[in-house]
């Protein structure tokens, strides 16, 4: 999906947060409420361009590099940002 896209359909429903996760259909909120764009979900493959376009490289490059977790309740550590 293409990015400019998202964010204009955000701006015109007021949304104050955006959720690209994979596996699940592109999730806006709007007062406090969670609207979904359509009902396809999306493929890994998909959330990839619009994250990696929105945040800076440098966390892009984090988030998308393999992770192995040996239990549900483990999470890998990041650095603090400033």
């Amino acid at each position: 999906m293409d990015v400019k896209k998202i964010l204009e359909e955000a701006t015109l429903r007021a949304a104050s947060d955006i959720f690209i996760i994979a596996g699940r259909p592109l999730t806006y909120k709007t007062k406090g409420i969670m609207n979904t764009l359509d009902n396809q979900r999306m493929a890994p493959k998909e959330t990839l361009l619009p994250a990696s376009t929105l945040l800076p490289s440098v966390i892009s490059h984090i988030l998308t590099r393999p992770v192995t977790m040996t239990s549900l309740l483990q999470f890998p550590v990041y650095r603090d940002s400033v």
